[in-house]
């Protein structure tokens, strides 16, 4: 079935109360997991997802949204820093009419030590039935430009909201490009191993494939999660995926072909 009905939900906006649920107290009959990197496309497909009604997909461990929720859904229910109590509410709060659940992790979210008791309490609250995403982008430099611009501007939204403290002013640094190059290098390098050690066997997709065939990646979701077509719904690709970048087009692709050339110097001895 296809709707026409197509939200554009903003960063902030998955924190809305309407996409809070009525309590489900009993464990998602389905489950699936992002793993990111930023600057990957992971909010347009946390969008494809949440409109085909295949979870409401978000970063739930990112400090500033679990602090929101934590809030909304009342102190004493949710207790602050408390694992157990977070991810119940998550469970029921946002798994879906239809039994599904999902969320969006960049690794500092969950991975790291210091997240262990929360990485802990969600996985055995999914339990072996949870699903997971690698997404990964193949041009690593747009990606780290991309990242380098959102950390300056305070500009993370498709639609040009500023969703976090500008950082230093945006000047077309190279060595800040390449500073963000080896963080997502590193990232990646983390969920690898992760998986490896869990032995786990994630779908991969990559920004390129998923921006150009948007409709197919939410149905091989959907036929990873074993759904029937009555339990999700198909949706038409997003259009307009060209963003309002703050610190101009142009600039951003001058400094993605300088990046290159600089990188091209580096490995061959010429500039490109």
């Amino acid at each position: 079935m296809m709707s026409s009905v197509y939200r554009r939900i903003s960063i902030d906006g998955f924190l809305e109360a309407y996409l809070d649920q009525p309590d489900r107290f009993q464990n998602p009959k389905a489950s699936v997991v992002i793993c990111s990197t930023q600057r990957s496309g992971s909010y347009l497909l946390c969008r494809l997802l949440t409109n085909a009604g295949i979870g409401i997909p978000t970063e739930y461990f990112h400090d500033r949204m679990q602090a929101a929720l934590t809030d909304r859904w009342c102190q004493e229910a949710i207790p602050i820093n408390d694992p157990l109590s977070y991810v119940d509410a998550l469970i029921r709060r946002r798994t879906t009419a239809n039994g599904l659940w999902a969320a969006k992790v960049q690794w500092w979210q969950l991975m790291t030590e210091e997240r262990t008791p929360y990485r802990d309490a969600l996985l055995d609250r999914l339990g072996e039935n949870v699903k997971f995403i690698y997404l990964t982008r193949m041009d690593k430099v747009a990606q780290a430009v991309s990242l380098y611009v959102a950390q300056t501007t305070g500009v993370w939204d498709s639609q040009g909201i500023e969703t976090t403290q500008p950082g230093p002013q945006w000047s077309g640094n190279i060595a800040g490009v390449l500073s963000c190059i080896k963080w997502i290098e590193n990232n990646e390098a983390s969920w690898r191993k992760w998986f490896s050690s869990q032995g786990i066997t994630p779908m991969e997709i990559t920004y390129e494939n998923l921006v150009a065939n948007q409709p197919e990646y939410i149905e091989k979701i959907a036929d990873l999660m074993r759904l029937s077509e009555s339990e999700w719904t198909r949706q038409p690709p997003e259009s307009g995926l060209a963003r309002l970048e703050k610190g101009g087009v142009d600039s951003r692709k001058r400094l993605i072909s300088e990046t290159k050339s600089y990188l091209s110097y580096l490995t061959h001895g010429r500039f490109f």
